[in-house]
């Protein structure tokens, strides 16, 4: 169960409507669900992704994110470049093309919502039958309204002015072919094209002349990925 923070305003809210989209992007995500009290005070649930049964008799699975992957201590979880923590990812799950894609479909959505703490705990593997994989996307929400305008990890040097052409060559250094990084790139675009116009519509619940810094932002990032 997440709260609003006091000193982050509106964080359930902002995480609950990007959730929705990362869905609709073709990202999987845990199973949410916005809580209002009497007070018309909003909470978010979210099902754990490391735990498996239910009626109390779950078992918690194997999981890893970023920093543990690397060694790293939580302090130093903004340290990394993603693409040293997708390498050392892709060789635990032994499946390099499809954690790359996952990898990759979860770097371009952060980019294109504006999510600068995508830092690497935020990035999990969890072991289920099946070996180890990509964990669901989490975390997920835009934190331009807390004037944050560049990425936490920095990818090959870089956390900031990314376009097409360098996206797609990150894709290349994760393994994944072209014609699928583009895929993913260009579905995120179709779906997030109505997101400038949301959030000047009031979608989420901030000032109007926020939203439409945010709008405005976010407008260029997309444009920059056509």
């Amino acid at each position: 169960m997440k709260f609003n923070p006091e000193k982050v305003p509106f964080a359930v809210e902002n995480e609950f409507f990007f959730l929705g989209l990362a869905r609709e992007c073709g990202l999987e995500t845990s199973s949410f669900e916005l809580l209002t009290d009497k007070y018309g005070v909003h909470a978010l649930r979210l099902l754990r992704w490391d735990r498996v049964g239910s009626n109390g008799n779950s078992i918690r699975l194997a999981a890893e994110d970023g920093a543990q992957v690397l060694d790293l201590t939580p302090d130093e979880k903004y340290s990394p470049d993603f693409l040293e923590m997708a390498g050392v990812m892709a060789e635990l799950t032994q499946a390099h093309v499809f954690t790359g894609q996952n990898l990759f479909s979860q770097l371009v959505f952060n980019w294109l919502i504006g999510n600068g703490d995508a830092h690497a705990k935020n990035f999990s593997v969890l072991e289920s039958d099946l070996g180890w994989q990509v964990a669901p996307a989490y975390d997920l929400l835009c934190t331009r309204y807390y004037d944050v305008q560049t990425m936490a990890l920095a990818v090959d040097g870089s956390n900031t002015d990314w376009d097409r052409k360098f996206l797609l060559d990150v894709a290349a250094r994760m393994q994944v072919p072209a014609v699928l990084a583009s895929r993913v790139i260009d579905r995120q675009l179709g779906v997030l094209a109505k997101l400038p116009v949301m959030l000047l519509g009031g979608a989420l619940p901030f000032r109007r002349d926020l939203n439409a810094d945010v709008a405005a932002f976010l407008k260029q990032r997309a444009k920059a990925l056509a």
